[in-house]
């Protein structure tokens, strides 16, 4: 469904960019580059792709950060200490954004844009919103498609999520034995099932496929590393 065939008159998104401070692997991590772009400024660049009306948030407690979202046209809400903890649940943010934002606009849905997730493709919000409104849904998530030759468990004694003795060839794969992966790429959800449950992803639950460039994760320097080299390889 292409996003001229929705109501677009009837959605209006808050889009939620977390985008704290500190950080224990990579120090200011929001604020590394990737193409030339802090990781901070590609989710805000993501946001600013989307024919849905939309409020851009960046929920931070650092000053940089405040300066460069404030330069690339978002809103920023400060976010309180309390909700700037290693612990601290994302929802809690979103939930605070949420609030103080909902003073002056009323939302049909909200968006989770995390600035870890640095690739993603052009008009990546609208194709989202627009299979989640296709699915009659309720939320979505970015996932990555994997096969199911996963084990669990301590890495002494994992067993086996398939079995060794019907092991089968990835090609005879059929679709519903394979296992979906969050990504942390891109989460919506209805504002009255996010208000209602405090989570992000709740009742009629659709999965979007993102592609393995969309599914990296800044956690370590390796990541971004790897993730320049998609950027580069990309332009």
């Amino acid at each position: 469904m292409k996003m001229h065939e929705v109501e677009i008159g009837s959605l209006k998104l808050l889009i939620v960019i977390p985008a704290r401070g500190g950080s224990k692997g990579i120090k200011k991590k929001n604020l590394q580059k990737i193409g030339g772009m802090t990781l901070v400024a590609r989710s805000i660049d993501t946001a600013k792709m989307t024919s849905v009306p939309s409020v851009i948030v960046v929920s931070t407690d650092d000053i940089e950060i405040m300066e460069e979202a404030k330069a690339m046209g978002a809103i920023v809400v400060v976010r309180p200490a309390a909700l700037c903890d290693d612990n601290s649940p994302t929802e809690s943010t979103m939930e605070h954004a949420l609030v103080e934002m909902s003073k002056h606009h009323h939302f049909s849905h909200i968006v989770l844009l995390q600035p870890t997730s640095p690739i993603r493709r052009k008009f990546l919000i609208d194709e989202v919103i627009s299979k989640l409104v296709s699915d009659g849904a309720d939320s979505i998530v970015g996932v990555a498609k994997r096969s199911p030759f996963f084990w669990k468990g301590n890495i002494d004694d994992a067993m086996p999520l398939f079995s060794l003795s019907t092991r089968p060839m990835r090609q005879n794969i059929s679709d519903n034995e394979f296992f979906y992966q969050e990504t942390g790429n891109i989460y919506i959800s209805k504002i009255e099932n996010f208000k209602r449950t405090k989570c992000r992803l709740s009742g009629k639950i659709s999965l979007f496929i993102n592609t393995e460039n969309e599914a990296l994760d800044i956690d370590t320097t390796d990541d971004l590393q790897e993730a320049e080299r998609i950027v580069r390889n990309l332009k």
